[in-house]
């Protein structure tokens, strides 16, 4: 292995096999698919994050000096843009290429490929949640305050939703746009295609960490 650190941060795969992780000692690896590493950045905190991987071979990933940062499929950094938090949220990729990623600076941000800032959503509490990206470009992320906001691709809110107790869960889509996410009161909440109203499963304790799974109509 590259690193004898643990590792929180989830991989992420590039089309030619390539994994990308984080560790706690603030170190991206490129991995290559026979194991041996390609590359290594170290960044100026742990990530805890996960790699998000852009179609031009770029690289976005959040560290706990709370700047997320833009590496090239070479290794080497192209940005890095401060949030005023820590990062725990992983970044979400739009269509046209923004990046959205949450902030313990109790923010959203949506940032461009560029690294300069398109918009940000200020919220009382911390936004560990990872955001997702609906087919429409509606970005939706949970925080610890316990909502779930749906917002536009511009920023402006479409719709938001209280739940129980506060979010870690980060949200998933199903393949007839319904929305999951999981909340520390224990349930777990869909809601349907372009509406802010759910339908709970309470019974289920799930914990604010899980992040739903699909497979074939089963959620997970």
């Amino acid at each position: 292995s590259a690193s004898a650190a643990p590792a929180y941060s989830s991989p992420a795969v590039g089309p030619d096999g390539v994994v990308y992780i984080g560790s706690p000692g603030g170190v991206l690896y490129a991995i290559n698919p026979d194991g041996s590493l390609r590359w290594s950045y170290t960044a100026a905190g742990a990530i805890y994050s996960s790699p998000a991987l852009a179609a031009d071979g770029t690289i976005y990933v959040g560290a706990d000096d709370g700047k997320l940062y833009a590496i090239s499929a070479d290794g080497k950094k192209q940005w890095a843009y401060g949030t005023n938090g820590s990062l725990f949220s992983s970044p979400a990729l739009g269509a046209d290429g923004t990046i959205y990623v949450g902030s313990k600076g109790q923010k959203l941000l949506a940032i461009q490929p560029s690294g300069q800032k398109k918009w940000d959503r200020s919220f009382g509490n911390w936004v560990c949640s990872s955001p997702a990206v609906g087919g429409d470009g509606t970005v939706y992320v949970g925080t610890h305050e316990g909502f779930v906001y749906a917002f536009k691709a511009d920023g402006s809110l479409r719709w938001s939703y209280q739940t129980g107790n506060w979010i870690f869960s980060s949200p998933a889509m199903g393949a007839d746009g319904t929305l999951y996410i999981g909340s520390d009161d224990g349930a777990l909440y869909a809601f349907g295609p372009g509406i802010g109203t759910a339908a709970a499963r309470p019974d289920l304790h799930v914990r604010a960490s899980d992040t739903a799974a699909f497979a074939g109509d089963n959620i997970y």
